[in-house]
């Protein structure tokens, strides 16, 4: 299962209505609307994207039956595409990209 983080050295800043988030490595500025900036928040630990949609439901109180699936993608693509969010290290994965298994010697 695909489960995601922010990136820490990205750096936010509120002004009014408005999130603003800076990318040191790219300096770039990036705007985020109400609905991007609670899943940035969000994506302080690493979630997946059910749990992001779950969230965005409640928060916005979406009426059963409607579809906000594509709407997580859709902001999720768009901060993955600008490099400001990663994918979580596999937890099942070893130190050091190995197996999990005891080696014999």
């Amino acid at each position: 299962m695909l489960r995601l983080h922010r990136r820490p050295d990205v750096r936010r800043r509120d002004l009014g209505s408005e999130t603003m988030l800076f990318d040191p490595s790219r300096e770039a500025l990036h705007v985020l609307n109400v609905t991007s900036a609670f899943l940035w928040d969000l994506l302080a630990q690493e979630r997946d994207l059910a749990e992001l949609e779950r969230a965005l439901r409640d928060k916005f109180e979406v009426p059963p039956g409607a579809d906000v699936t594509a709407d997580v993608r859709r902001i999720v693509g768009e901060l993955r595409a600008a490099g400001l969010i990663e994918e979580a290290a596999d937890a099942t994965a070893a130190p050091g990209g190995g197996s999990r298994g005891a080696e014999r010697r």
